[in-house]
């Protein structure tokens, strides 16, 4: 599963620590499966004359957070952040 997220900067590791708390949904890192989102996300930094980046994030298919956003079991709004988190860092590592 390919998941991406807009910045202006190159994250290797997701970390809601620098997440600002006053988004849609709160603190958190966010992500889509929709490339063209995360550019208009990336695209807003322009304005601050920062650089325009999409990170890609390549879950493994087996995993079990697939499992429960392919299957509709859940999606990345309804679980907490702490918890999507941990359990992205956990494939990517």
């Amino acid at each position: 599963m390919i998941l991406y997220h807009g910045s202006y900067t190159t994250i290797q590791t997701p970390n809601i620590a620098y997440s600002r708390d006053r988004l849609d949904f709160g603190t958190g890192f966010y992500l889509t499966n929709i490339y063209e989102q995360a550019k208009n996300w990336a695209v807003r930094f322009r304005y601050r004359n920062y650089p325009c980046i999409v990170n890609v994030f390549d879950l493994d298919y087996e995993s079990d957070v697939y499992k429960m956003l392919s299957t509709g079991e859940a999606d990345l709004h309804c679980r907490s952040d702490y918890y999507i988190l941990d359990e992205i860092l956990i494939e990517i590592e």
